[in-house]
């Protein structure tokens, strides 16, 4: 897995929005009055997830080296779904630690990873689609990310981070599918940065923060930026497939590939592929 090439980040997001335009498109053509027949009056679950990520990250605040590893992210989240729309809440902790391809045993090129994800999305139904054979829904994200790199080799880079926060586009399509006897529901889902909150470092050597007249708070507030899409990009792509057990409760398995870089100063850059499995308590 290798970092898009910067050169080949517009083409990534008009190909995300192209995906956008071509459902919206193909939906024109469906029926434009059926109605959302598959879920019942009101859903309501508890979700438990466990996630295994494979990240690769550059961030030229802790070195000019791709970094490279793998990470365990435990997750907690509900679901409410109605006939017109689902809402979704999930919270992410992840643990784990990166390395270069090019450490020594003198410099091993090691670090550990912190991460914590916060989301919260709204889709509502707008059509079925393709002779009814796919629900279509549009909404929005709101989302919150945080990592934290601990590199006790690097001089000027220990403690780097990126903290955002920001508002997603969102759309997603659903269907009910056979396997093995059961009726399941294929669904996958896009989302892309309206805009966005970052917070940064603004240096490139050990923080006093000890010193009373530092206030490390203040500062970073002051020198964050609200971006756009191009200062910030940020593709989100999951496929999932949602599986009924005993007692009206579900199990999900999850493929999903995520993707942001940072244009803004100092640039960094994010790729991920991750497999999620959860269990969906109905209550």
């Amino acid at each position: 897995m290798k970092i898009i090439n910067v050169h080949f980040e517009k083409q990534l997001y008009c190909l995300g929005l192209l995906i956008f335009i071509t459902v919206n498109s193909f939906a024109q053509q469906g029926t434009g009055n059926a109605n959302h027949k598959n879920t019942p009056e009101k859903q309501r679950y508890l979700i438990s997830s466990l996630t295994s990520k494979r990240l690769q990250l550059r961030d030229q605040h802790m070195s000019p080296v791709t970094y490279f590893g793998g990470i365990i992210a435990p997750g907690f989240g509900m679901l409410k779904r109605k006939e017109k729309f689902f809402s979704e809440f999930s919270l992410n902790l992840a643990l784990g630690s990166i390395q270069a391809k090019n450490g020594t045993e003198l410099r091993p090129m090691r670090g550990d990873y912190f991460r914590i994800d916060m989301q919260y999305s709204y889709l509502r139904f707008v059509k079925n689609i393709a002779n009814q054979r796919f629900r279509w829904y549009v909404g929005g994200k709101l989302k919150s990310h945080a990592n934290v790199r601990l590199n006790e080799q690097l001089d000027t880079g220990f403690i780097t981070f990126i903290f955002t926060n920001g508002l997603s586009l969102s759309s997603a399509l659903e269907r009910d599918i056979n396997l093995f006897g059961r009726k399941m529901t294929l669904s996958y889902q896009l989302d892309l940065p309206v805009v966005t909150h970052v917070i940064r470092p603004n240096y490139l050597n050990i923080y006093n923060y000890i010193d009373p007249e530092n206030d490390w708070l203040e500062e970073r507030l002051r020198d964050s930026d609200w971006l756009l899409p191009g200062k910030f990009t940020s593709i989100n792509s999951q496929i999932s497939l949602t599986y009924p057990i005993k007692a009206g409760n579900m199990v999900r398995l999850s493929y999903g590939w995520e993707y942001y870089s940072l244009n803004n100063k100092l640039k960094a850059r994010n790729a991920s592929h991750d497999i999620a499995l959860a269990l969906l308590f109905n209550f």
